[in-house]
């Protein structure tokens, strides 16, 4: 295993944060100077000094009265009235004062201000933009304003501000939760906008960024209406129309609106999918996406001012979607392993069915004495149905028509209290705030198989208190706070409280934060810790359908994440800049792995990312040119990603080939995130191990041929202590000492020092030449510990001995291993620092590791470092036992015993050989069936071939139903009969071919009894192949099956045992049968089912079907090796011809079983064995036909001196309804033996559900299954005999499941 530490360059736009200053009052009374009468509607209007920006304005009343509020340290206010001279005075927060206005001879037709002022500046912790006056006051609605505010970019979800994501908007201090507000909302009504990019502590510490929008107040008494329309014109019509309507008296302010909005789309878009699961699914599709949502709005409340001190309102909206309705279109083209699969052509309707969203929102602010109170409470109720119709034609007959349900439920209760007090000189701020949400998730689809019906509820409660402090001085702001949270989230499903699903959290996030302004330059300095919780939908555990080859689901156990963010945030006029570094703990991030339903599909999902820094710098620009205001970002985000590689050897393509693909699907079956790098990314990989200074883009100008002159290091230079490869300076540590004890992950800190490569080469040690070297060690610490004159010395050498006494003993009985380790860490200096060796050494060293300079080796530790097999320092060599190795690498060596059998493992416990014989009976065993359960990867199929070939080489006859062709090399080396059952290549079985069969008592039937039950086997033959055929087509076809017989002089009373495949009728017999049928005397209903009984057999005579099963009989087995290969049936997709073929085959097996018990009549001892590999794969609910078999073979196969093995993955299918149930639980009943192997913790509690009516397992077996290793397998042979075993098998053996080449192989006979 390689760990290469890179970087991923992403092109994401990000802002930083400030603080806010306390906010003054200047009030005041405007008259005449002449003859002091008010002076009402005068303009007052607030500017900061000295860029004379406009910070609030508003009219004086009847009286002449006015109050003005800003918020900055130094202000001036301008009074101007039509018919006066403007007055100037200093902003001052004292008590009211007068002013006097004289009056101006000169009337001016117009005057024009201008002034250079920027329109973008940090005001406390937030970057405001002044809205009102600028020229995006014209841009149209609130929605196209906020998409022009410098640091916030809208897409087709809302907005996200630069670097941080998604925002909490609020409006006039009520936070929005249906964004399309802002499209009712009017630009020009707009003040200002703030964006806060480090919210502090009042706000939930989820929040990502914080945008506030205040809006101009309305003016005057009385009603005004208003009314827009917007018209959208591109490919499709968008439409908006708004009404609204204002009351104002005095300090009562009531308002209602409604709104109408029609948004359609059409989007052609090409997606390309690679999944590297049981093979590599190549997957093109070409999407058409139309649709068209119609939306309603409407709201109602009032704002009441008591008086300047106390205000309320209420708010109630409602919101309803009668009609969202999508069309999409695809043509997917599917490829297998780079040759081609399938073609799809999809066709998808969604509509939403949404109930209106009701929302009430209520507010008070007010003070009281000195204290400043702002309170919010929302309540929050919406519900909608999501359909989907999904219909999909397959040009490889297996065509899909699903239709899914999704509902969907949300209630919501919060309140937030902020109280505001001035104290010491500075602003504090504390208050709480609390939500309660309940949700509710239910998906249902019509074809379980596909993807299950599922059903989740989420209630959490939030509640979180917080508080901050505010003080400035001079030209510097400084903040600091805190918030604490606690949240008790909690989840259901199906009905069921999921404990370990379950959330409880408290924590504490500090924010500190300093401003500074000198002039028109200002900048800001913060830092924030954060959390970002997983949404509802990432911890759904609803499976939903997206295509043929993916799925996508949630994942209940994540971690929520915490964000360390710290921001450089500077304004200068026009231009602004922003240096943002965030560590992510527990990132949450899309992770995919093999559906367990389908192993070809893709299963989307999330899992946590363990540490994720991130650095992001951004510069914008908004300058006024002329009548033009544009604004321009620049903004690069790099992510810090460690990346850990698999690196895998092989003595072949082939062996490589397979070793890559097992690898690859057991990691993914373990939960994680595996790719499998192409010949390009390969390259780039490579070239990382080398060096991280180099641009990706380059390998797109590099032709195949070229790509390992690229590859190769261009120069490298050597010194004693370091190298330098390419201009990047590394140096190369082995770790040449160990501490004595390690915990579990002991290797976590050493593969996670930033700026290295990490190479760890294991080797085994023979164990005898592993005890040598133990016991000279142990001498030689005797020795140290008695001459070793300082008694640090000494305890330190009898340390040494007791720890190799120990390891010795766990040899010598516990069947422990010895590995020669080398774990070399090379440091990077990629940051031109000199002090990058003692950076990454220090590392080393806190996890008592003691590292090598390797002064002088550096050409030998580059060669051991590098991705090779080859390790050359071999003076660092470190034995390590198993069981440590184990806490870096699943290293865990085990064992178990048995007269007369097969060794096939050790026992974990002991070490003594796992004997297995299947085949001795007595009290505690009673027949030779077993059942095999483990996830993909687990090692259950090198098992079964171990089993297999000792079998064989015992004289049994082994028959494998093998549906992913993974025993067709074991079979040739074995000289065995392959079987391929989706073509006649190999033998043909005639679906009329009569065979013997047995009675309960094993005696052979009477001739009446297996002619009724051959045509018992065909009426279901019929119902499978003939789909949709009526009850009354299949009745005349049963009839016409019966004359054909009797054409062959076959009747009930006729003994066939003797008779050649030859004799038996055929497809083209039935069908000549019909054909010479008088139709001239059938009534219409009759020749209806006539006709449509012809076109069915016309398929089996001259159609598709015909060179499968229109012909005599050809199949003859002659080895005791028989491998039925079912992957091509499988691969075409087409269920009805799997089916009824498999019904077929199970019938010949049958026959062979019959034939076995014949010939041990006659004195021989001979021994069937079926295996059933991935017996998952043969099962449908729908026609139980494997089920059956499989079924009857449990119950019978004892008394034919035979024993029968399934091996499946997911054991739930077997589970599926109740009749599988009931034969699942007899098919165990009737199982001497059970193997299992590793398991998911869901797939444990399904085994346990099958299992609950026999023997179970205990918790410590449980956790054995699910921590199991690959090839570690839990073994039951009867209540008492319970073990654990390591699966090991011979060298020969093992190279019998390896392609031979240059050996002629000769097929058993097959006519």
């Amino acid at each position: 295993m390689r760990q290469i530490l890179s970087s991923t360059l992403l092109f994401i736009a990000c802002l930083c944060s400030a603080l806010p200053v306390l906010a003054a009052d200047f009030s005041g009374k405007v008259v005449n100077s002449a003859d002091c009468q008010p002076v009402e509607f005068a303009n007052v209007a607030a500017f900061s000094l000295p860029d004379s920006t406009l910070l609030a304005s508003t009219l004086t009343d009847e009286t002449g009265k006015f109050t003005v509020t800003a918020s900055v340290p130094k202000a001036f206010v301008r009074i101007s009235a039509i018919g006066f001279t403007p007055a100037y005075l200093p902003f001052s927060d004292n008590d009211t004062c007068t002013i006097r206005l004289n009056a101006d001879g000169r009337l001016l037709d117009e005057v024009t201000v201008t002034a250079s002022r920027p329109t973008t500046r940090i005001v406390g912790n937030a970057l405001v933009t002044d809205i009102a006056n600028s020229l995006l006051a014209k841009i149209g609605t609130a929605s196209d304003a906020l998409a022009n505010v410098p640091g916030i970019v809208k897409d087709k979800n809302g907005f996200n501000v630069l670097g941080k994501g998604a925002p909490l908007i609020y409006l006039n201090g009520r936070q929005l939760r249906d964004l399309s507000e802002l499209n009712r909302i009017r630009s020009e009504e707009i003040k200002s906008v703030e964006v806060i990019t480090n919210p502090g502590a009042r706000y939930d510490a989820s929040v990502k960024a914080v945008v506030k929008i205040q809006t101009l107040p309305r003016k005057g008494d009385g009603i005004s209406l208003d009314l827009n329309s917007t018209y959208s014109q591109s490919q499709n019509v968008d439409l908006l129309e708004n009404a609204g309507i204002n009351y104002r008296h005095k300090n009562l302010d009531i308002f209602g609106r409604v709104s109408y909005n029609r948004y359609a789309y059409l989007q052609d878009s090409k997606i390309s999918q690679d999944n590297y699961n049981d093979s590599h699914w190549h997957q093109s599709n070409d999407y058409r996406t139309d649709g068209v949502s119609h939306n309603l709005f409407a709201e109602a409340g009032f704002n009441y001012q008591f008086n300047e001190s106390h205000s309320t309102g209420l708010r109630y909206q409602l919101s309803a979607t009668p009609s969202d309705k999508m069309w999409n279109e695809s043509a997917s083209t599917v490829e297998k392993d780079g040759q081609p699969y399938d073609k799809l052509q999809t066709s998808n309707f969604t509509q939403i069915d949404s109930r209106p969203t009701h929302a009430l929102n209520a507010y008070y602010w007010g003070k009281i004495g000195i204290a400043e109170i702002d309170f919010n409470a929302d309540l929050l109720f919406e519900k909608r149905s999501t359909l989907t119709d999904n219909d999909e034609t397959s040009a490889e007959g297996n065509d899909r028509l699903l239709h899914s349900t999704n509902d969907a439920e949300k209630r919501l209760l919060a309140e937030k209290l902020v109280v505001t007090l001035p104290i010491g000189g500075g602003n504090l701020q504390f208050g709480n705030e609390t939500s309660h949400t309940f949700s509710n998730d239910n998906y249902w689809m019509n074809d379980a198989t596909v993807v299950p019906s599922s059903f989740s509820k989420i209630t959490e409660l939030n509640a979180g208190t917080f508080a901050e402090y505010t003080y400035s001085f001079q030209k510097i702001s400084l903040t600091g706070g805190v918030r604490h949270e606690f949240v008790n989230f909690n989840y259901y499903e199906n009905g069921i409280k999921k404990e370990n699903q379950c959330r409880r959290f408290n924590n504490f996030y500090p924010n500190a934060s300093l401003t500074f302004q000198s002039g028109q330059f200002q900048t800001l300095l913060s830092y924030n810790t954060k959390t970002q919780r997983p949404s509802y939908t990432q911890l759904s555990n609803n499976v939903s359908y997206v295509n043929r080859l993916t799925m996508q689901t949630g994942n209940p156990t994540l971690e929520p994440t915490t964000v360390h963010d710290l921001s450089l945030t500077a304004v200068w006029k026009f231009l602004q800049a922003s240096l943002d570094y965030q560590l992510y703990r527990n990132a949450v991030v899309y992770s995919s792995r093999p559906f367990a339903n389908d192993p070809s599909a893709v299963l989307l999902s999330y899992e946590n990312l363990d540490r994720l820094p991130v650095v992001s710098a951004t510069v914008s620009a908004s300058p006024t040119i002329g009548i033009w205001n544009p604004t321009g970002m620049v903004n690069i985000r790099k992510q810090y990603l460690s990346d850990y590689y698999i690196v895998v050897y092989g003595r072949n393509e082939l062996d490589l080939e397979n070793t890559t693909i097992n690898v690859a699907s057991e990691i993914n079956k373990c939960g994680l995130n595996t790719k499998l790098l192409g010949r390009r990314e390969t390259a780039i990989f490579l070239k990382y191990s080398f060096s991280r200074n180099f641009d990706e883009r380059e390998i797109k100008e590099i032709e195949d041929n070229r790509l390992i002159a690229w590859v190769k290091p261009k120069k490298a230079e050597f010194r004693a202590n370091c190298y330098t490869v390419d201009g990047t300076q590394a140096a190369v540590f082995a770790i040449a000492d160990y501490p004595l004890r390690v915990r579990n992950a002991w290797g976590a800190d050493v593969f996670n020092i930033p700026n290295t490569k990490v190479v760890l080469h294991v080797k085994p040690v023979d164990k005898f030449k592993a005890i040598k070297r133990i016991d000279k060690c142990i001498g030689e610490m005797e020795t140290k510990q008695i001459l070793s004159e300082k008694a640090s010395e000494a305890n330190s050498a009898e340390t040494h001995r007791e720890t190799m006494n120990a390891l010795l003993d766990s040899l010598q009985t516990e069947n422990e291993s010895l590995l020669d380790v080398t774990l070399t860490i090379t440091a990077y200096n990629y940051l031109d620092d000199d002090n990058y060796k003692k950076a990454v050494r220090r590392s080393i060293m806190t996890g008592n590791f003691k590292p090598s300079n390797l002064y002088g080796l550096q050409i030998e530790s580059f060669k051991s470092s590098a991705i090779s097999p080859v390790s050359t320092l071999k003076n660092y060599e470190r034995g390590i036992n198993s069981s440590s190795l184990a806490a870096v690498f699943p290293f865990v060596r085990t064992f178990v015993m048995d007269d007369g059998g097969i060794m096939l493992g050790e026992n974990k416990a002991n070490g003594f050989p796992f004997i297995f014989n299947m085949w001795k009976r007595g009290n505690l065993y009673q027949n030779s069936n077993g059942m095999i359960i483990g996830k993909s990867g687990s090692g259950k199929s090198f098992f079964l071939k171990s089993l297999i070939a000792n079998e064989w080489a015992n004289d049994t006859r082994v028959i494998i139903l093998d549906p992913e062709a993974e025993y067709l090399t074991l079979t040739k080396n074995l000289s065995g009969n392959l079987i391929d059952v989706g073509n006649a290549k190999e033998g043909r079985i005639n679906p009329f071919h009569i065979y013997k069969i047995l009675t309960e008592d094993g005696t052979p039937a009477e001739p009446a009894v297996t002619f009724n039950t051959h045509l018992k086997m065909l009426e279901s033959f019929f119902k499978i192949v003939l789909v949709g055929a009526s009850a009354d087509v299949i009745e005349l076809i049963n009839n016409l099956v019966v004359e054909a017989y009797e054409r062959k002089g076959i009747t009930e009373t006729t003994d066939c045992t003797n008779f050649k495949a030859e004799d038996f009728p055929l497809f083209s017999d039935l069908l000549a049968v019909l054909q010479e049928k008088n139709k001239e005397e059938m009534d219409n209903l009759t020749l209806r089912d006539m006709r449509t009984a012809e076109l069915y057999l016309q398929k089996f005579v001259n159609g598709r079907y015909s060179d499968i099963w229109n012909a005599p009989s050809t199949l003859e087995v002659n080895a005791n090796l028989i491998d039925f290969n079912f992957q091509s049936l499988f691969a075409n997709k087409n269920n009805t011809v799997a089916n009824a073929q498999m019904l077929l085959v199970f019938r010949f097996i049958e026959q062979e079983v019959i034939n076995a018990r014949e010939a041990n009549k006659s004195g021989r001892n001979l021994r069937t064995l079926i295996i059933a590999d991935e017996a998952h794969l043969f099962i449908d609910a729908k026609f139980p036909i494997a089920l059956d078999f499989f079924f009857s073979m449990s119950k019978r196969i004892r008394k034919y001196n035979g024993g029968f093995i399934p091996a499946t993955q997911n054991i739930a299918d077997w589970n599926a309804n109740e009749e599988l149930r009931s034969k699942t639980s007899a098919i165990l009943k009737n199982s001497q033996y059970t193997f299992i192997f590793k398991l998911s913790a869901p797939d444990m509690k399904d085994v346990l559900d099958v299992y609950k009516a026999g023997d179970s397992f205990n918790g410590d077996e449980q956790r054995m299954i699910i921590s199991a290793v690959t090839g570690q397998v839990f073994f039951v042979g009867s209540t008492e005999l319970r073990t654990c075993v390591k699966i090991t098998t011979g060298e020969y053996i093992k190279s019998l499941f390896e392609e031979k080449t240059g050996e002629n192989y000769q097929k058993g006979e097959v006519k």
